[in-house]
């Protein structure tokens, strides 16, 4: 999606979701509102200064309580307001850089020049963290992992242990130019560079090493990482400036590389990645710099080089309305007016059910689920079926 579908700018530099649904893109000219089909347009401006050895990102962002938050240009925080329909200045706090809460529900604010702020729900309030010596540190990316304050500096990165609004402990480490984290309590923790590739820190380990990839598929040491996603796969997204995306599968220990390719519709739009983020629906969207928003939905892919000439001529993959996989990876597609197709692993291992070749009530398939031994049927004017694991339909009164 760019300028001609109706976003303001093409330079998308934070993604967020809302808690009823909506998407939002912070660019360079307007944050825009998308509610799958239209933009809705705010006035605010969010900065995109990106360095070889820095970067400097507005941000757009949601609590765990639905408020959603945003840094525009020159750092300014703002808070919207839903009555309004509009965003109101935080005047307490200035030069902003990043947003981060951590597992009590405390929200910590980075700065540019001034450190660390934590944000006090109750009193709304916000406290410096930072000691006298300490407080003109700049701050950028921050994550919490396993009780551990990790912060991304100007010079490098740096470990806190806080105690309420108080750093128990603090080590400063100038040896790696940290540009972004990811990790959760129970995974390794990533740490993306300005310039020096993907490093990990196992829990086992202290400090961190640089990945290189796995035997067969390797990942560049020299790589400017903007930012890092862990999705609900367990796979990391690696998105880079200059060099497109690199998914990496923690489970089957593979790496795909996505890279811009002007032939292929289907192809990444731009190798300069600003931001990542992956919505409800698990679908992975992308911000460059430049080329405005690209994103991959992995069910979705397989079905971009799938087409019916590839298939037996009683098999239907066209008028696509609805897709499922079960826990054996079967493919399921809801047709409208071609019934119900599944796939397997090969095209060959392919079949159509129909009103005229099974139980099914309608060719028209608008929604499916599947569950663990069933497949849920949603049907137009036809209600409700269920495929069962033996392949036998049943209705929806039928079902006890």
């Amino acid at each position: 999606m760019t300028v001609e579908n109706g976003l303001s700018q093409n330079s998308v530099v934070s993604i967020t979701q809302d808690q009823t649904g909506f998407m939002w893109f912070a660019t360079q000219d307007g944050l825009n509102k998308y509610d799958g089909r239209d933009f809705k347009i705010y006035n605010e401006q969010f900065e995109d200064v990106t360095r070889p050895n820095f970067s400097k990102l507005g941000k757009v962002w949601n609590d765990d309580q639905g408020i959603m938050w945003i840094i525009t240009d020159s750092g300014v925080l703002k808070r919207f307001n839903q009555k309004s329909d509009s965003f109101e200045t935080i005047d307490d706090i200035r030069n902003v850089s990043s947003i981060f809460q951590r597992s009590d529900g405390s929200i910590l604010f980075g700065t540019y020049d001034n450190g660390l702020y934590i944000y006090d729900k109750s009193t709304a309030e916000f406290d410096q963290l930072f000691d006298e010596a300490d407080a003109k540190s700049g701050v950028g990316d921050l994550l919490e992992h396993q009780d551990t304050l990790y912060l991304a500096t100007l010079n490098g990165y740096k470990r806190m242990i806080l105690d309420g609004v108080h750093a128990q402990s603090a080590e400063n480490h100038n040896d790696l130019p940290v540009s972004t984290w990811a990790g959760n309590n129970e995974s390794d923790l990533w740490a993306g560079t300005y310039g020096r590739g993907l490093h990990r820190k196992t829990n086992s380990e202290e400090g961190f090493n640089l990945f290189t990839g796995f035997r067969d598929e390797g990942l560049p040491p020299n790589l400017i990482i903007l930012d890092l996603l862990i999705d609900q796969r367990n796979r990391l997204w690696v998105g880079t400036y200059g060099d497109g995306v690199y998914m990496i599968d923690l489970n089957q220990s593979r790496i795909r590389h996505f890279r811009a390719n002007k032939t292929n519709p289907y192809a990444l739009h731009y190798n300069d990645i600003l931001c990542l983020y992956e919505d409800a629906t698990g679908m992975i969207w992308f911000g460059t710099d430049g080329a405005g928003l690209s994103y991959y939905d992995e069910h979705l892919a397989k079905f971009n080089v799938l087409t019916n000439n590839q298939l037996p001529s009683e098999v239907h993959v066209d008028q696509i309305r609805a897709i499922a996989v079960d826990e054996e990876s079967t493919i399921w597609l809801g047709t409208s007016g071609k019934g119900l197709t599944k796939i397997g692993d090969e095209t060959n291992n392919a079949y159509s059910y129909t009103v005229q070749n099974s139980g099914l009530k309608s060719n028209r398939v608008m929604s499916l689920h599947a569950t663990e031994n069933e497949l849920l049927i949603g049907l137009q004017a036809n209600g409700l079926q269920k495929l069962t694991n033996n392949a036998a339909f049943k209705d929806f009164p039928e079902l006890e």
